[in-house]
Parts: C-alpha cells; structure tokens; sequence
C-alpha cells in the first residue's frame, strides 16, 4: 500500500478567505500524491483551518459540508483514498473530526474523542463516542484501517481495541507543537509495537500563532516499531509503503494480541 503523507503548513486561518487558501493548498499537496501513484493520501488534523481554538466556532465548517465535498469530488475523480481532518459544526455544536472517502463515498467520519484540554479544546469541542474503524478497498481485497485524532495518541485503549478489531493500519493525523514533538514520535513507535500494526501519524508543520511552531516529523511505522518513513519540520509530500503482510509474519514469530489476559485484567 503506497501512502502518501501529506505534511501541511495549514495557515491558522483568521477569517473564511484563509480557509479557502487552506483547502487551495490541501489541494496541490494532494495532486502531487496522486502523480505519483498513491492508494492513500492523509492530511493532518484541522487542515481546513488550523488549530486555533479561539476561532474554531467562527469558522468551523458547517455540517462539514464543504470538507465533504472537497474530498469526495477528489477521490471520486483520483482514485485514492483521502483521510483529513476538519473542524465543523453540527446541530449547534463543534466537532474536531477525521473523514475517510474513497470512491467520491463517505467511508467513515469519527469525532475525536478526547479534546486537548491544555488548549482548552475540551471546552468547545463536544467529544465522539464511537471507535473510528472501517475497512476500504485495496488490491481487489477489504482492508481493516483506524484512525486517531491528535492528543488520542496519549490513550493507548484506543488502540488496543482498534487492534483488537482488526485494524491493520491506524492513521494519526495530528497538530503537534514542537515543544512536545519528542511525544509524538515516541508515543507513534509505541502504539505500533504494542499493537504489532502500522502506525501512519502525519503531523501538521509551521507556525503555531502562540509563539511556537508545528513539530512536523509525520512518520509510517511498521509492526515492529521500525520507521519506514519519517519527514523533517518543513512543508513536504513523502510516499511510504505498508506491506501488510509484514503483520502476519511479525506476529507469527510474537503474537502480543493472542498472548493477552483479558481476564485476569478485570480484576485489577
């Protein structure tokens, strides 16, 4: 599976203009990854309109209408798989949400479920309740992925029970600060090793507005915790490939799922 990380300097957009320049540049980013072959493209967290709290109910994104129909038009007409995520609206509350098309069809939309509350997101976000999971279609075959939003990293439950479900690859897309950037690359590698899955964690990059940058540093993790592919701080498009096979034979030689005692847990 070749996929492609789309590591954004989304602007941290002051008024609806600024979103549109976000979606323009989402855009070219995305174009570049279908040129050179991608069955997935992954954009970071928020990419409509930065992670900026104060303004998330002035612009999030009604219904999430144009999100939706930004990335299904683009994946009905590329073929690929598009995951990105988005601040929007609905029946007067805000969402930080995380939507999967392929084919111009919604596969699946999963709300993040634990708002930063450093950044006070808990006090505006209302939380999902529901694991994001669901399986495309790859080689002919249906294919089991996950996917987390940001600080979701931090809650290793999410993805034992992805794992535990079938997921073969779980996608992060995140905003992580530069100041904490060493968390994420180590929280990533974790939750791929104790899972024995591919961790696919695309970061966003540049200028926070708060006096720090994006940490970039977006990376696909393999089973064993190796990284397949990690990029810098800046800008970038980098096309990595999950040999889901990997899956199988790593956990044919260790298999931590199978070894679990779910039992013997609850009586702790």
């Amino acid at each position: 599976m070749k996929i492609a990380i789309l590591q954004m300097d989304v602007k941290m957009a002051q008024n609806f203009a600024d979103c549109e320049q976000n979606f323009i540049r989402a855009r070219e980013l995305i174009d570049r990854a279908l040129k050179r072959g991608a069955d997935v493209a992954v954009l970071p967290e928020a990419f409509n309109m930065g992670f900026n709290t104060a303004k998330f109910k002035e612009l999030a994104d009604t219904n999430a209408a144009h999100t939706k129909k930004f990335l299904s038009e683009i994946s009905q007409k590329g073929g690929a798989v598009l995951i990105g995520g988005a601040i929007n609206s609905r029946q007067n509350k805000i969402y930080n949400s995380a939507f999967i098309y392929q084919n111009g069809a919604e596969i699946l939309r999963y709300d993040k479920i634990h708002a930063f509350s450093l950044a006070r997101e808990n006090e505006i976000v209302s939380s999902g309740d529901k694991l994001g999971i669901c399986e495309i279609k790859f080689q002919n075959r249906a294919v089991k992925i996950g996917v987390a939003v940001c600080y979701d990293l931090r809650f290793c439950e999410i993805f034992r029970a992805l794992a535990l479900r079938g997921a073969q690859v779980v996608f992060v897309i995140a905003q992580f600060a530069q100041s904490r950037i060493e968390h994420f690359i180590t929280l990533a590698k974790a939750r791929a090793i104790e899972n024995q899955i591919f961790i696919c964690a695309v970061n966003g990059c540049g200028y926070t507005g708060q006096g720090e940058s994006f940490g970039g540093n977006s990376m696909l993790i393999g089973p064993s915790g190796e990284i397949v592919a990690r990029l810098g701080k800046k800008e970038a498009v980098k096309i990595a490939r999950a040999d889901l096979d990997e899956i199988l034979k790593f956990r044919a030689k260790m298999d931590l799922l199978k070894d679990m005692k779910p039992k013997i847990y609850k009586e702790f």
